[in-house]
């Protein structure tokens, strides 16, 4: 993506379904002429701030809102680099470890390299995809429970079924990746 501004933390000032006045931060915005793309990491699935809840949801129509009198259409990107129920039931574990005290690092590399190729790819349709063929608001899940593992190219599909999260599959990742 070359010639591409990527904001980190970016800050959207919201109003509250009260009137209050308050701000909200996305992780990663990308912002051309006619789309704005936001990019949310969210690690475990927000499983842990019950990401499925309405404040959650509103979390994302108030950053919404904010942006829909730019004009622009919104496009929201969700990306889980941690575990995985897939649509068929193959369960897929976390591409980071974390120790106490020290910060999470990747520990299966061939899942993180496959994972952000296929969001790179993701994103990169996204951004070539003609304005007008967009929806206004529109948002898509990377490797959440029930992701199609099926929309994986087929020799990606086929890599990542030897990193499933089972008790055989760690020997198997560390043959493949010498």
């Amino acid at each position: 993506m070359k010639n591409v501004n990527i904001e980190r933390n970016k800050t959207v000032y919201v109003t509250l379904p009260n009137g209050k006045k308050t701000h909200r931060y996305v992780d990663f915005r990308i912002e051309t002429k006619e789309v704005i793309f936001d990019i949310e990491c969210d690690e475990t699935q927000h499983q842990t701030i019950k990401y499925n809840t309405p404040c959650e949801q509103m979390r994302s129509d108030l950053i919404f809102v904010a942006m829909e009198s730019s004009g622009k259409k919104y496009v929201l990107l969700r990306f889980n680099p941690d575990a995985f129920t897939a649509k068929n039931g193959d369960k897929f574990g976390t591409c980071f470890a974390q120790r106490p005290g020290a910060k999470a690092a990747i520990s299966d590399k061939a899942q993180w390299n496959m994972r952000t190729s296929y969001f790179k790819s993701r994103l990169d349709e996204w951004m070539q995809t003609a304005p007008e063929n967009l929806d206004v608001f529109q948002v898509e899940y990377l490797f959440f429970d029930n992701f199609d593992t099926f929309l994986l190219p087929s020799d990606v599909f086929s890599m990542t079924n030897l990193r499933k999260s089972d008790e055989s599959s760690s020997i198997e990742i560390y043959l493949l990746s010498r």
